[in-house]
């Protein structure tokens, strides 16, 4: 369930760190069907995928909490987790152990640098993974597939059925946020709810084919209810009846709006890719304005695809707050800020590029 690259700087495939409205940020998106742009074409998940999976969730959740405190110190915006979570999700497990040790944002994305360097290129004509049991996460840019307070209203003890057949406005969601293929096992998903006073409860989500879905709890909210409680994690998916895949939620003590804003998926691993040609394009260097924040945006040229940001600089009065890729457009993102009283010196901003070689 990893993504291996040829060049040891691509670990960061991809820092989703796109805003997401975590409770309030959705407007009200039109209840239409949209035309079926999805594929169906792969298999459940085993259990060893499974646990592997849930294994990297411990992991990268204990990151998150170490951090926490560092962010929230930073001013970083809600949807700092969504893309350190779905960095995080690329990496292998024994790495994942090793930054689980960084107690800041800025030492986090230290460690995960320096296991990039350390990661052996693969071989050329190889799988990315086994077809038979391992699993490929693949990030998105972050849009809402599920809002029930638009559409479908609240979550009680009776199951709400999400198939991915269909696109997010069938579920109060966004233009446009449709996952490639409506067969894939699981979703990384931030999952919110939103609850107008009452006792306390949870809400449940489980594959689409799961008789038990009220057995085990996703998120759980307290007495008195919440304008928007979140936990980022992973959805598991099955067979729905529709053809493809997908998963259906249930609460219990308490009925609660649910919102499921996606950043990435997971699908097995299909056939033989070619090795990788990768290298560092798009070469800003940027001063930044004092008492500023400011996004720079460095490019990939024609034939290669954006894989990652790298953004740089030498000046402790200038901070990086953001950093990703925007796949559709293909170019990357560095956010900074200077809080200080004068312009202050350079950041080196780069994108990392990648497109297929030859055998």
């Amino acid at each position: 369930m990893h993504i291996r690259m040829s060049k040891a700087r691509r670990t960061a495939f991809c820092l989703a760190s796109i805003l997401i409205g975590v409770a309030g940020g959705a407007g009200n998106a039109a209840a239409r069907d949209e035309p079926a742009t999805v594929k169906v074409s792969a298999q459940p998940m085993n259990a060893q995928q499974i646990n592997e999976m849930r294994a990297r969730i411990e992991l990268a959740d204990a990151v998150i909490k170490h951090v926490a405190a560092d962010a929230q110190a930073k001013g970083a915006s809600d949807s700092w987790r969504a893309g350190l979570l779905s960095t995080l999700y690329t990496l292998p497990s024994q790495s994942l152990q090793r930054i689980t040790g960084a107690s800041t944002l800025d030492e986090a994305y230290a460690q995960i640098q320096a296991s990039s360097h350390a990661q052996p290129a693969p071989p050329a004509g190889k799988l990315l993974g086994s077809s038979s049991d391992s699993l490929v996460f693949t990030p998105m840019t972050p849009c809402r597939y599920v809002d029930t307070r638009n559409v479908g209203g609240v979550v009680t003890g009776t199951a709400k059925s999400f198939s991915l057949i269909n696109g997010g406005t069938t579920y109060g969601g966004a233009i446009g946020c449709v996952v490639p293929s409506a067969s894939v096992p699981a979703l990384a998903a931030n999952v919110t709810v939103v609850v107008n006073g009452g006792a306390a409860g949870y809400v449940a989500l489980a594959p689409g084919d799961d008789p038990g879905s009220n057995s085990t709890s996703f998120i759980n909210f307290p007495v008195g209810g919440t304008p928007g409680l979140a936990n980022a994690g992973i959805i598991s998916l099955g067979p729905d009846g529709s053809g493809g895949n997908g998963f259906k939620a249930t609460a219990g003590g308490n009925s609660a709006f649910l919102i499921v804003d996606l950043f990435g998926y997971f699908d097995t691993a299909h056939s033989a890719a070619r090795s990788l040609d990768c290298i560092t394009a798009g070469e800003i260097v940027k001063t930044i304005a004092h008492n500023s924040i400011q996004t720079v945006y460095p490019s990939c040229p024609a034939g290669y695809e954006v894989t990652s940001a790298s953004c740089s600089t030498g000046d402790t009065v200038v901070q990086l707050i953001g950093s990703g890729v925007n796949t559709i457009n293909n170019f990357s993102f560095c956010t900074w800020r200077n809080a200080g009283a004068n312009d202050s010196g350079n950041t080196d901003n780069y994108a990392e590029c990648c497109r297929s070689a030859a055998y």
